[in-house]
């Protein structure tokens, strides 16, 4: 997947969300994609330092260490993606993306959220 293709999934992974449920976007350097920024205030909920390190575990592990945590609060994730990483692909960034959905329950448009097993 090129970058063209992953800012084409952004936009289109933003078009099936309601906009007050989710909003991703990016910031390019050097021609690639490098930080990406997921907002939601009713469903992002970081209260303590615990929910920071599962976030980080998350994204750690789902893109096999080419994408960390930059920055988490309430409403907002930023999160920071290294091109030059050995196991970078376009495609973990977006399995990554998807697998913060599933655990934020964030519903696309006209649909349920799905259910995460803990």
């Amino acid at each position: 997947m090129s970058t063209k293709k992953l800012i084409r999934y952004l936009k289109e992974t933003n078009a099936m969300f309601n906009q007050e449920d989710l909003k991703i976007t990016h910031q390019l350097i050097q021609d690639e994609v490098r930080i990406l920024k997921l907002k939601s205030n009713k469903h992002i909920r970081i209260s303590d330092k615990k929910d920071k390190v599962t976030y980080a575990k998350l994204v750690g592990i789902r893109s096999s260490g080419c994408m960390h945590l930059e920055y988490a609060e309430d409403g907002l994730i930023m999160l920071s993606i290294n091109p030059g990483h050995p196991n970078y692909k376009t495609a973990l960034v977006k399995d990554t993306i998807e697998s913060i959905i599933i655990v934020l329950s964030i519903a696309k448009k006209d649909q349920k959220p799905q259910k995460v097993k803990r």
